[in-house]
């Protein structure tokens, strides 16, 4: 009588998601408006082309502090520059 060996399984793990389906997902699962997932993936798009299409977790406080300051001060109303 042979002893009977268990199958092999696959495991490896699927591939990880991308950056803004990991977002649009917490953004779902927190039940936030769909006006508002549209402009955080906008915000997060905007980011990631000014920083020359770098993944966030490359980016350094240097490029954070500098994007901080221009949208700033493209969203300040004419009247208070």
């Amino acid at each position: 009588m042979a002893i009977r060996q268990p199958t092999k399984t696959n495991t490896t793990s699927p591939p990880a998601k991308k950056l803004l389906d990991q977002v649009r997902d917490k953004i779902r699962f927190k039940h936030d408006s769909l006006s508002t997932e549209n402009t955080y993936i906008s915000w997060i798009k905007q980011y990631i082309i000014f920083n020359g299409k770098r993944h966030p977790t490359e980016i350094g406080a240097v490029e954070v502090a500098r994007q901080q300051g221009v949208f700033f001060f493209r969203r300040v109303p004419y009247f208070v520059k």
